[in-house]
């Protein structure tokens, strides 16, 4: 038998060994029967729920101080559904950016501070509406089986109305901004036994939003922005290979890091809300977001129309309101004097 059949042989023995070896270990750490507490693993990591902010959502808390002055001045706004609209599919079918724009528009909503009216998630308001109007609903509670209860009363005006409505979506998403690729083979001249062979690779992308504010009376679009914002992936990696006799040697090792995608929609969204609320209150946006913290530097779009406009014949409420709003108790920022225009009770969902 020649030497190089034998160290072949060799070889194969001890590569079949270290799989036998390996099956064993893996066996031992994953049963097939489950435990007591029904499970047959239990899950590692044991990270906390934490909140979710972005850059700006202490400017979105900030504004909240100045919508709890306000008090029944406040506009309720309602959302409406924020889709993605670049049409992009990504290689396993699905959608690469979220469908929930709308939730996180509701979120940022909640943390300024706005009083929020539901328009999407209706179904169930709905139904208990028609048990309700037909007298099959009770609100009183259950005393006995077959007892007879009063049925729900069904009263005009009993849902509050939207003053506005947030509309638009994902309008953009730009793979190809910029990548760079970079990759080398080191080794000695005369002996290529061994080698390494670093690589890095960087991409650029972005994700553009557009989003309106719209009167729910009049359906005058008060206020819009168009926003984009750029995200970055790198990845590095170094690799080895090297013969000893007959043995081959090969080591590979990659990090990498994506900023959210996810995240950037967030960001985005939670950017425009602040614009929105500013010129709802008639804030500058440096109020509560200073300029050393916005790339904007307070260069934000102005309002296509006044978001206050007067009632023919405001009550006394204004007045209450100056009062309150002392230079002891706020800040000297233009305030609106007179509320907004109340829409009153809407005959139909959207």
């Amino acid at each position: 038998m020649s030497p190089a059949t034998t160290n072949l042989r060799r070889g194969a023995t001890r590569t079949l060994a270290l799989l036998l070896c390996s099956s064993t270990l893996l066996g031992g750490c994953l049963s097939t029967s489950a435990g007591s507490d029904g499970l047959y693993a239990r899950p590692i990591g044991d990270a906390p729920v934490i909140e979710n902010p972005t850059a700006y959502s202490k400017a979105l808390a900030c504004l909240s101080q100045y919508s709890d002055r306000a008090g029944p001045l406040r506009p309720h706004i309602a959302v409406g559904s924020l889709r993605d609209l670049t049409g992009q599919i990504d290689n396993n079918g699905g959608r690469p950016l979220t469908q929930g724009a709308m939730l996180m528009a509701i979120s940022a909503l909640g943390k300024a501070g706005i009083p929020l009216v539901e328009r999407y998630e209706t179904d169930v308001p709905k139904l208990e509406f028609d048990l309700a109007n037909n007298k099959l609903i009770s609100d009183e509670p259950f005393q006995k089986q077959g007892e007879r209860r009063d049925y729900r009363s069904v009263y005009p005006g009993a849902v509050t109305g939207s003053n506005y409505f947030l509309a638009g979506g994902i309008t953009e998403l730009n793979t190809g901004i910029r990548s760079l690729s970079a990759n080398a083979s080191v080794g000695p001249k005369a002996d290529r036994s061994v080698s390494s062979q670093p690589n890095a690779n960087a991409f650029v992308m972005n994700i553009g939003m557009d989003l309106r504010l719209v009167d729910t009376t009049s359906l005058d679009i008060v206020d819009f922005v168009s926003y984009q914002k750029q995200i970055i992936g790198w990845q590095v990696g170094a690799g080895l290979f090297s013969f000893f006799g007959n043995q081959v040697l090969s080591i590979d090792a990659k990090a990498s890091a994506d900023e959210p995608a996810q995240f950037a929609v967030r960001s985005l969204v939670e950017r425009a809300i602040l614009q929105f609320v500013s010129h709802l209150y008639r804030l500058p946006l440096s109020t509560c977001l200073p300029d050393s913290a916005d790339p904007l530097k307070g260069g934000d779009q102005k309002p296509l129309r006044s978001t206050a406009a007067p009632d023919p014949a405001p009550p006394a409420r204004p007045q209450a309101m100056a009062q309150q709003m002392t230079p002891q108790t706020a800040p000297q920022v233009p305030m609106r004097a007179e509320p907004l225009p109340s829409p009153g009770l809407r005959s139909s969902y959207p």
